[in-house]
């Protein structure tokens, strides 16, 4: 007998049963509780994947031309001039 038999005979013969469900009722909050924290975290990487202009999955070399005609806003507004003509201020690496 191997580990993964081992692994099988503990885990799906006896916990991913309904009757052990109904002997223990004190572990239906959990698994939704973690089943909940599984689909929001998938859901959420998959709106990062598809909706924010920082991932790219074109790769073209010269992605900043797809925004020209799309309305893109940013949150911040401060703009350090120095570090736009190539120097850097002091203070940042």
């Amino acid at each position: 007998m191997t580990f993964v038999d081992v692994l099988e005979i503990i885990i799906f013969e006896e916990t991913m049963k309904i009757s052990t469900l109904k002997k223990n009722f004190s572990l239906v909050p959990l698994l939704f509780i973690v089943g909940g924290g599984v689909i929001a975290a998938i859901s959420y990487t998959a709106r990062v994947a598809m909706y924010h202009p920082e991932v790219v999955w074109i790769r073209n070399g010269k992605n900043w031309r797809d925004y020209e005609t799309k309305p893109y806003r940013k949150l911040w507004w401060y703009i350090d001039n120095s570090i736009a003509d190539g120097e850097r201020s002091p203070g940042r690496i």
